[in-house]
């Protein structure tokens, strides 16, 4: 029997705030959008710019700790797996099924000085780039 692998790495921007929610057994749960964009040359030679959505959710540790570090349009780094949810359409009767990441990481990819002030406007203020180990909240 073969082996089966799922990984998923993502950089993006967060589109929605991260929702934090407990499971029944207490495990802290977030989940946010992402938001990924490419951009190619089509056969024309022009430039042609693709976002792709991602919903994304978050448990335990990982979970608490984004809940702290993440906001909407913070740039991150997600690390984890693809899941397929489905479930049967109440309007149409119909099967629907969609593709969601389990994030065992999602780093965020500026400092807290930089994420504040994108929450908090300040006047011409230069956004920090890069993380360090210390930053790293897994």
């Amino acid at each position: 029997m073969a082996t089966s692998f799922s990984h998923v790495t993502l950089v993006g921007n967060i589109t929605r705030a991260p929702e934090l929610h407990f499971l029944p057994t207490g495990t802290a749960v977030i989940d946010f959008g992402l938001a990924v964009n490419d951009s190619y040359k089509d056969a024309s030679g022009q430039w042609v710019d693709n976002t792709i959505f991602f919903d994304v959710s978050c448990f335990g540790k990982a979970a608490e700790s984004g809940n702290e570090r993440l906001a909407k349009g913070s740039h991150v780094l997600v690390d984890g797996r693809l899941k397929q949810d489905s479930w049967t359409d109440k309007a149409t009767g119909q099967r629907r099924t969609k593709l969601k990441v389990i994030a065992e990481k999602a780093l965020p990819l500026e400092k807290r000085e930089a994420q504040q002030s994108a929450q908090q406007p300040a006047p011409q203020q230069q956004p920090a780039t890069g993380f360090t180990e210390a930053d790293v909240p897994f």
